[in-house]
């Protein structure tokens, strides 16, 4: 085997190449001609022993410093700017499993150099090409458990690899190493020669990468093509040309009967076409799967006989594994799949908006019909859950294997040294989710933000759209409502249908300014909260003129024990201004009513939203002793009359204004 070098490219162009043989020919018997030959000293402090890579970035040089260590050293040829951004960033990286960045330096004719870790190990691609068929499983689990740490841990400092490949994946004296890690942006080709010129490479790109998506999900995502593929000896998804592969990543679902369990299932879930369903974390995902083992020198894996994510190993030793798995209790595991199928269903279910707008207004009903038992049951599970998952934390705490620490070396006279300190792994962090539809400001801007007279026009045509479907869901609501209890007064349905279409004009106005924003949460909070009292108020004063009589229904638990000042209800019950102002400003604080009304949000109405809504609006109305159901049926009938009301661009659509916008900038 012949030594490689294992450098980060920036620009997502492969940096391991095959070390030049004496003959001076690369493996594949053609020439290759280097700036500087073996001997001289372009860069002070070092010497150059040979040239072991190029590309259209630069160069490749295996080289010695002054003081003897070995590095590799990288000439930057092109994109400068953008190459020395992304290395700027990493520069202070350091994790067992990442390849080290040192320095940048320039030369006496200002030319530009990164110093970096040499390798000389093998990469995950030799590996494979060793086990054509599939990886033994021990094998499987300690490439992949060093490659998940070093994901893992550039997950937790905002990076995304967005190049993950055997090629970019080595082994230094038994320890997993990941390079390119820095922010890829140009072509990127495998060892299949697919490429795109987007972000990453062909056979390992997630679906949304071709609409300009560039999350931790597509890290994730590649992560289950590489599991599958050291299962399976092959990619999930292969073709004769690059479109191809494009389209099946797209469209096709992955021949998943080559995968046993946990790993079927680690794999299906990764490979999701929907970023939302993948796992939400790198940590995640390596606790799906088995620990891995050490296994002899013999077995064909790492090259030291040690199979850890990190550490130091030694041959023979089992060096602690440096990626820390998130512990997924069972029940909640299972209820989160079973909640994850069931909305897949929804969404994949052929059914018109008007029907899923009816089956909403009916699960509602039946919700509210039967809150009174519902609550103190799921009250119970919910105090039994918390104990059982407080005594499993306690027995997990106490069961949990001590890291094993090599022995230490025997010291001359027969004197034992001081045990070694068990080195501290790196906890994994768990990012928060990005939203669905983010990729860069430029992209939305493109998908979204028209010029000031559209933006106007849109949204007066979403506030008098609004005015129909308000007055039709606030209609299948009283008459879901006789079934139960009394029929709705015309004060009350009047009432309801006024407070509804100022809450959902409330929504409508500021989300129109928002659209192609990320904006801060906090200050788009507080302005929904002011937005929210002015609802408040308006709701008073419409029920004080209107002489509306809001009762609480039957089948509703009584609110809690305690006693709001006596401005917040009069002497019979009646909630006063202060009540709507406390009930109204905190449901618009809590909810992030600007999601629903969302361009690029998934579909036009989402049934999770509405429910979250209602859900929300109930526990508000019981903290401040608000009439039940009036509030809980006021926010649904905004979160459906904001999805319906309120503009929507499907995928295609997405994919067809994004594609203009890329072609008019080149």
């Amino acid at each position: 085997m012949q030594p490689q070098v294992a450098a980060m490219d920036l620009e997502g162009r492969n940096t391991a190449e095959f070390a030049r043989p004496p003959n001076g020919n690369a493996p594949s018997g053609r020439p290759v001609k280097f700036v500087y030959p073996s001997g001289t000293r372009p860069l002070a402090g070092y010497t150059i022993k040979r040239g072991v890579g190029q590309g259209g970035f630069g160069e490749i040089y295996y080289a010695h410093s002054d003081a003897g260590k070995e590095v590799a050293l990288k000439l930057v040829r092109r994109n400068l700017d953008v190459e020395l951004r992304g290395i700027r960033h990493c520069l202070n990286l350091s994790h067992p499993n990442l390849l080290d960045l040192y320095d940048i330096r320039q030369d006496e004719q200002g030319d530009t150099w990164v110093v970096m870790e040499y390798v000389s190990g093998e990469n995950l691609e030799d590996a494979l090409r060793r086990h054509p068929d599939a990886m033994p499983e021990e094998a499987v689990l300690a490439w992949f458990h060093g490659i998940g740490a070093a994901v893992a841990y550039l997950h937790d400092r905002g990076i995304v690899h967005r190049d993950l490949k055997p090629g970019n994946i080595f082994s230094s004296e038994g320890v997993v190493k990941v390079g390119d890690y820095g922010l890829s942006k140009f072509i990127s080709c495998s060892r299949r020669s697919g490429h795109t010129e987007s972000v990453g490479t062909v056979h390992y790109m997630a679906p949304e990468v071709a609409n300009g998506r560039y999350g931790k999900e597509i890290d994730i995502y590649a992560l289950g093509v590489i599991l599958y593929e050291l299962l399976a000896g092959r990619v999930p998804f292969d073709g004769e040309s690059v479109g191809e592969v494009l389209m099946k990543h797209l469209t096709a679902l992955p021949d998943l009967t080559p995968l046993a369990e946990p790993y079927r299932r680690v794999v299906a879930t990764a490979l999701e076409k929907d970023p939302e369903k993948r796992p939400r974390s790198v940590g995640a995902m390596l606790a799906s799967l088995p620990a891995p083992a050490r296994l002899p020198p013999e077995a064909g894996r790492l090259p030291s006989g040690t199979y850890s994510g990190g550490g130091s190993p030694g041959a023979g030793a089992a060096a602690p594994i440096m990626a820390v798995a998130v512990d997924e209790e069972p029940i909640w595991r299972a209820v989160r799949d079973a909640g994850a199928k069931l909305y897949a269903a929804w969404q994949n279910a052929n059914l018109s908006t008007p029907v899923r707008a009816l089956l909403i207004l009916a699960g509602l009903f039946v919700l509210l019909s039967n809150v009174g038992p519902l609550i103190p049951i799921v009250i119970g599970l919910l105090a039994l859950y918390g104990a059982y998952r407080l005594v499993r934390s306690l027995a997990l705490a106490s069961l949990l294997p001590q890291a094993q620490v090599p022995a230490p070396p025997a010291q001359p006279g027969g004197a034992q040294a001081p045990p070694p300190k068990a080195p501290r792994p790196p906890p994994v962090h768990q990012p928060t989710r990005r939203p669905w539809h983010r990729t860069s400001d430029e992209a939305v801007a493109a998908l979204v933000v028209k010029p000031p007279r559209e933006r106007l026009a849109d949204l007066l045509g979403s506030m008098l759209g609004s005015v129909l479907v308000v007055g039709v869901t606030c209609l299948v609501l009283g008459l879901l409502q006789s079934f139960h209890a009394e029929t709705m007064r015309p004060e009350q349905a009047a009432w309801l249908l006024m407070v509804g279409l100022a809450g959902t004009w409330a929504v409508l106005v500021p989300a129109k300014f928002w659209e192609g924003t990320e904006g801060e949460p906090v200050l788009r909070r507080f302005t929904m909260m002011v937005l929210g009292l002015l609802v408040g108020l308006f709701a008073f004063h419409l029920g004080r003129f209107l002489l509306v009589d809001l009762a609480p229904a039957a089948g509703f638990p009584p609110p809690p024990a305690y006693e709001l000042p006596a401005g917040f209800y009069a002497a019979d019950g009646r909630p006063l201004l202060a009540a709507y102002l406390a009930v109204f400003g905190t449901l618009f604080a809590v909810i992030r009513w600007w999601r629903q009304a969302d361009p690029l949000r998934p579909a036009r109405l989402r049934f999770w939203p509405v429910i979250w809504c209602v859900v929300v609006a109930g526990f508000v109305a019981g903290l401040w002793r608000f009439p039940q159901a009036w509030l809980p049926m006021a926010a649904a009938v905004m979160a459906i009359s904001v999805q319906l009301s309120s503009p929507w661009l499907p995928r295609r659509e997405r994919r067809r204004r994004l594609e203009v916008h890329r072609n008019g900038n080149r």
